[in-house]
Formats: structure tokens, sequence, C-alpha cells
């Protein structure tokens, strides 16, 4: 009798402990209409018509801002270093999980950028469901801000507080190595 007592003990204290599991990978998923905690970065999370979630650090300012200048005023960027993207995403995502995530196909980034180029925010859109973690968008996001940066024109960014560069990344491209 006091055998079995002490079994259906373990298997309750296990049943538990895989509950408690369960309610915390499921905590880690983008999901929409939701607020999710990484590390150190709260995400809030929208659905849009294209079964995708739009994702965005809730401390961003600038998406719901106009900026001062047009998109228009400015004739040419390029990020200063063409293999800064490609060399962040492979600091953040080994092989083996980019490989995961091809089914998704890719990532769409929105840039906002000061007028020396350098990333002030970023958000993110993905596939509804996708496999990607709130630690890991706060990873690309984190790498993003720290080594990536547009060369821009002086004169036509005169007068600009931020500008708007959107990009989508193929999980493909990143694979093979040939994203610029």
């Amino acid at each position: 009798m006091y055998n079995s007592l002490k079994i259906m003990k373990k298997i309750n204290l296990l049943i538990f402990v895989f509950a408690i599991i369960t309610k915390l990978s499921y905590g880690q998923t983008l999901k929409a209409d939701a607020v999710v905690k990484a590390n150190n970065l709260t995400y809030s999370t929208t659905s849009n018509s294209n079964n995708n979630l739009v994702i965005n650090n809730v401390n961003n300012k600038l998406q719901n801002r106009k900026p001062k200048l047009s998109p228009t005023a400015i004739n040419y960027f390029e990020k200063k270093d063409k293999t800064a993207l490609l060399k962040v995403f492979n600091k953040v995502f080994t092989t083996t999980r980019i490989k995961e995530l091809l089914p998704e196909n890719g990532i769409f980034i929105n840039f906002y950028v000061n007028p020396q180029g350098k990333v002030l925010e970023v958000n993110f859109s993905l596939h509804k469901n996708t496999l990607i973690t709130p630690i890991e968008l706060e990873q690309l996001e984190t790498e993003i801000k720290r080594d990536v940066t547009f060369d821009l024109q002086p004169k036509e960014t005169k007068g600009g507080d931020f500008f708007v560069f959107s990009e989508f990344i193929r999980y493909s491209r990143v694979l093979d190595g040939s994203l610029q």
C-alpha cells in the first residue's frame, strides 16, 4: 500500500511538471493579437488579412508616426555592408534552424533608419504559424540594430527625422549565402 501511494505521488508530480513545461513552451510561441515577452524585450502581435503576424517591439515609437520627409525623397540607399544582414541571420540562426524555417519562405522586415543610416527600430511580418520564437526575434532585432547600417545621401536626408526601408528576406537565400 505504501509503495503504491509513493508511485501515485511520483506520477502526479510528473504530470504537474509536464503541465508546467507545456504551459511555458506555449507561452514562448508567437500567436495573433497577443503580447509576448522574450528575455529583455516585449512584443505585441497583430494579424493581418494576408495570414501573417505583424510583430512590434512594444517600445517602438516610429511605426505610428509619419516621417517628416516623403519616402520618395530618397533616391539612393543601400546597406553599407551588403553582407551585414546575412551575417546577422547566421549569428542568430543555425543552418539546421534555417532549414526548419524554409517552409515559411521568409520574413518581412521594416527598418526605421535615422538620416545617418543607423537602424533605430524594426518590426517584422511572419507567417501566422511561424516557428520563430520571441527570443529569436529579440536576438535578430538586437543584432540588426547593432550591425546593419544604411548608406544614405546627406543632401536627400536633410530635414528628415527617419526613413522606412522594407525588405523580404527569403530563408533559402540565407541558407545558400546569397542574401545581400
